[in-house]
C-alpha cells in the first residue's frame, strides 16, 4: 500500500518520517524530525531533528512499501527511490569569536576562555578543538584541560589558577 497516496487521499499530510524513510536515512535526520506532505502526496519536506548528521549530497532512500506511482494501482508500491538532499540555503562559512576572562589575569586566578558568540554551525553544534597552536606553554597541567574541553567539543574553557601557577613555574 502505498502511504503517499494513503495520506494524501485521507487528508492527513503529516505522517512519521520512519513510515516512509528508509532506517538508515531516518538515522541521519536527527531526533524528533518532522515530515510533511504537500501537493497531494507528490512532494515531501522533511523538517530536520536535533542532532542531524545528514548534510546536502548526501543520499536519502525511501522504504520501498512507502511510495506508489502517480496514475498507477495505489497498492503497487514503486519500490525504494534514493536522491540526494538539497537545500534553498546557501552555506554560512562559521565564524569563530574567542573571549578572555579576565581581561588581564592576575596571579593564581582563574582564565576562562569562551568560543559561545561563535556563529555560523547552520543549527548543529560546533566541533571545537582546543590548544595553544604552536605556543610552548601546553604542560601535561594544562593539556589535560585542552583534552577535556575538546573531547566535549566544549565552547568553554576554564583553567583553574593553580593550573596556570603549576604550569608557569615548571
Amino acid at each position: 500500500n502505498s502511504k503517499a497516496r494513503e495520506f494524501a487521499e485521507n487528508g492527513t499530510d503529516v505522517p512519521q518520517c520512519d513510515s516512509i524513510l528508509a532506517t538508515a536515512t531516518v538515522q541521519k535526520i536527527g531526533t524528533l524530525p518532522s515530515c510533511q506532505w504537500f501537493m497531494e502526496g507528490q512532494v515531501l519536506q522533511v523538517r530536520l531533528g536535533e542532532g542531524p548528521s545528514i548534510a546536502p549530497g548526501q543520499a536519502v532512500s525511501t522504504l520501498a512499501s512507502a511510495l506508489a506511482a502517480k496514475d498507477v494501482d495505489p497498492l503497487t508500491a514503486a519500490g525504494s527511490l534514493t536522491a540526494s538532499v538539497t537545500t534553498k540555503l546557501s552555506a554560512v562559512a562559521p565564524e569563530a569569536s574567542l573571549h578572555i576572562w579576565p581581561p588581564q589575569a592576575k596571579p593564581c586566578s582563574s582564565v576562562i576562555l569562551s568560543g559561545a558568540l561563535s556563529t555560523g554551525a547552520a543549527g548543529r553544534a560546533f566541533v571545537v578543538a582546543w590548544s595553544f597552536g604552536t605556543a610552548d606553554v601546553a604542560t601535561g597541567t594544562l593539556q589535560a584541560y585542552l583534552t577535556a574541553a575538546s573531547a566535549s567539543s566544549s565552547l568553554k574553557l576554564e583553567i583553574p589558577g593553580s593550573a596556570l601557577s603549576a604550569a608557569v613555574s615548571s
